[in-house]
């Protein structure tokens, strides 16, 4: 039974051995070659796998579907404390299929879900970046990750710190990836056959036989562009979720939401490249680095590593490996234990910065309710029908630096309305005022207000708030 691989390939050669004289015989058997050594290759070439999907969506779930392969990290955040960071790092074989081969080779890659559970404001991602000065292999001395220039000397500078890593930006990584694209290995073999089919068709008035002219027509009409479309471009989908996910400065988290942010870490930046090729190839050695020594496969992967922890003494590593699992060491091979454990990368910390887009000094305070503190056994109407001082707290948003006012105080004899700031927050406003006398029984209500000053100093007031005195 003849498929239609095997007709696409007698089509081709039968065109291409009716080529010319002997005067081009030597070029055009170079040609046939090319064509043959082209159909083989993509004959058994393995076909990859293609993303085409171009919705954030699509990308989300993909990106959160590798996560769920990957390895915990540390994570952390020096924005406000109603923001969360959780980070994951995706291993290399899997991101090299999500997000490509040129970023699984040469970047960790770490997804990190990004929480601001803020109701006010919304958080703007400025950076994100891995400190390893806790690392075994960080290289960082006493004082050596720490920035050099004296920010208070020279204002106008800040300088980075030697032990942290930012991110590379996603527009650098898609650029990458944009630039190795033509080579990967589906793209070269499609430009092969676009090319040899080409040739091939400018080569066809040496052709006398009808037969070879059509077999070349069918090749570049509908053999070339069928394996196309069978064989689909899969760094496309690729750079659409780099575009889509990967991290960019600024980047804007909205309110009481959250997003999946990938960063990208270039390997080359913290690992030798002997150590390099074994974290490609095994990552989760980096993180339970016992497995170097208990696990065999490892071990031999490890072996120039491990070996002189152990002085390469065969006996030394067996009496470790015995102490390590019956929980006894020695002072000696507590000493190699902990220095495993100070290689783990579970050591590196990853952190966010950015800043909330909000300014809450420019926004008008909100008052949604009033409290009165009663003392025990009080009611409201004991406190407010006798001179004396009355505590209260105003529930709302944007309170901080706020200041009381009660519209009815000069009829009601009120004065003395001051905030209690060292109690209160932006949610919370307490504050006292003085009774000269009684508020009347027929008094039916009593308006809030909080006035506050912006950093350009005008004056921002709330609505009333009307608190019903009969309820």
């Amino acid at each position: 039974m003849t498929t239609p691989a095997g007709h696409l390939f007698r089509q081709v050669y039968a065109a291409l051995r009716g080529f010319g004289t002997r005067a081009t015989q030597s070029i055009h058997f170079r040609l046939r070659t090319a064509v043959l050594m082209s159909l083989v290759v993509l004959l058994f070439t393995s076909i990859q796998t293609a993303a085409q999907t171009t919705s954030p969506n699509a990308a989300t779930a993909a990106i959160s579907d590798a996560a769920k392969q990957g390895f915990p990290l540390n994570a952390g955040t020096n924005v406000a404390g109603n923001v969360s960071v959780e980070a994951v790092l995706i291993p290399p074989k899997i991101s090299k299929r999500v997000l490509g081969g040129v970023v699984g080779r040469d970047y960790a890659v770490i997804a990190l879900t990004i929480s601001n559970r803020s109701s006010d404001s919304s958080l703007i991602v400025h950076n994100i970046f891995i400190d390893y000065t806790n690392w075994g292999m960080s290289g960082a001395s006493n004082g050596s990750c720490s920035p050099t220039t004296n920010a208070a000397q020279v204002p106008w500078q800040a300088s980075s710190n030697p032990c942290q890593v930012s991110s590379v930006e996603s527009r650098i990584v898609r650029g990458q990836l944009l630039d190795r694209q033509p080579w990967t290995s589906r793209n070269w073999i499609i430009r092969a056959l676009q090319g040899l089919g080409s040739i091939a068709t400018a080569y066809e008035f040496t052709l006398s036989g009808q037969h070879a002219i059509q077999s070349i027509g069918a090749f570049t009409g509908q053999g070339e562009p069928a394996v196309e479309m069978f064989w689909p471009d899969a760094t496309i989908g690729q750079m659409n979720r780099i575009s889509d996910l990967g991290f960019q400065v600024n980047k804007v988290i909205p309110k009481e939401s959250s997003d999946v942010v990938v960063a990208f870490f270039p390997i080359d930046r913290f690992l030798t490249p002997g150590l390099r090729k074994l974290f490609l190839s095994s990552p989760a050695l980096f993180f339970a680095t016992d497995a170097l020594v208990l696990d065999q496969t490892a071990r031999k992967k490890a072996e120039a590593f491990v070996g002189p922890i152990f002085g390469n003494n065969k006996d030394t590593e067996k009496t470790f490996v015995n102490e390590l699992a019956t929980g006894s060491l020695s002072s000696e091979n507590q000493k190699i234990h902990q220095f495993l454990q100070k290689l783990s990368l579970n050591n590196v910390h990853i952190t966010v910065g950015g800043a909330m887009t909000v300014d809450v000094n420019d926004l008008p305070p909100i008052v949604n309710s009033v409290d009165f503190t009663l003392p025990d056994g009080k009611k409201l109407s004991d406190v407010l029908g006798s001179a004396g001082t009355v505590n209260a707290v105003i529930g709302g948003s944007f309170l901080a630096g706020g200041q009381v006012a009660i519209v009815e105080a000069q009829d009601l004899g009120i004065s003395g309305v001051t905030a209690v700031q060292d109690q209160s927050t932006d949610k919370q406003l307490y504050f006292k005022f003085t009774l000269s006398k009684a508020i009347p029984t027929t008094q039916q209500q009593l308006t809030f207000t909080v006035t506050k000053k912006n950093a350009q100093g005008v004056t921002i007031q709330s609505p009333g708030f009307v608190y019903k005195l009969k309820q």
